[in-house]
């Protein structure tokens, strides 16, 4: 409501304020509008730079210079808001590319020479043999299982028909119980042992990629999980596949040992 009280500014200067704010809006859409034509790239490291202090998203902004020329920063959206909360971030993303892309290339390199050695442990006698003998135990589990299941199905029907006593009913129940525990368990030991073969996802994901010499989305978002960027515009790097990568160093170090 107007009038209610005594204004700060006299109305004539208010006028011209709001004349002159006006006027700044549509020079500064104007100038926009002349920058609508510059190409826009997409940002293929959405969700992956993060503040190494506040530990929120970076904001990808986009910048246009005085010579029509178009380049992108990731800036802490804390450190924008309120400059004393947060330490200021500001990293183009041509230079962040360039330091992304090496680091993805000597893990690339890492994999491709672990995944030498790993095909060089895993020709030997001794690691076919036991590859092989899990195999067998695993067929065998398998087809006794395969029996089993069929037996169970009956088990309990027996039972009630009176063809076996309750002491045979619980023993035969467990026996089935516990050959079915041992076939799982081998199941789970073969898969446990890919992660010592080429097709560890460490090893095929960073290899999917070898020869690469361009930072592309899929790499990214793939090998990536995140990355920590800080005052200094200096960067953490937190790869995908950690796990993977670690079990796969003791798997080699054991077998080292054994050799």
């Amino acid at each position: 409501m107007e009038n209610t009280h005594e204004p700060l500014i006299d109305r004539e200067t208010f006028n011209k304020v709001q004349a002159l704010a006006r006027c700044r809006n549509e020079e500064y859409f104007e100038a926009l509008g002349r920058f609508t034509h510059l190409e826009t790239t997409e940002n293929i490291l959405k969700g992956l730079v993060y503040c190494a202090d506040c530990k929120r998203p970076l904001v990808r902004y986009k910048n246009v210079s005085h010579e029509k020329k178009l380049w992108y920063t990731f800036i802490c959206p804390t450190h924008a808001n309120d400059i004393g909360s947060c330490p200021l971030k500001n990293i183009r993303e041509d230079a962040l590319f360039p330091m992304l892309l090496q680091a993805i290339q000597t893990q690339i390199a890492l994999a491709a020479d672990m995944e030498a050695i790993v095909r060089r442990v895993n020709s030997s006698h001794k690691y076919r043999k036991q590859t092989a003998t899990l195999q067998g135990k695993l067929d065998a589990a398998k087809r006794t299982l395969k029996r089993c299941n069929g037996l169970y199905d009956s088990l309990y029907q027996s039972y009630v028909d009176q063809l076996m006593t309750e002491q045979e009913y619980m023993t035969l129940k467990r026996r089935y119980k516990a050959e079915a525990e041992e076939a799982e368990a081998l199941t789970r030991r073969q898969a446990a042992e890919a992660a010592h073969t080429p097709e560890n996802p460490f090893l095929a994901a960073f290899g999917s990629f070898r020869g690469a010499d361009v930072l592309t989305k899929e790499m990214a978002q793939t090998l990536i999980e995140r990355v920590y960027v800080d005052g200094d515009s200096n960067i953490e790097i937190v790869f995908r596949y950690r796990d993977e990568y670690k079990e796969l160093c003791t798997y080699l170090e054991g077998r080292e040992t054994d050799a």
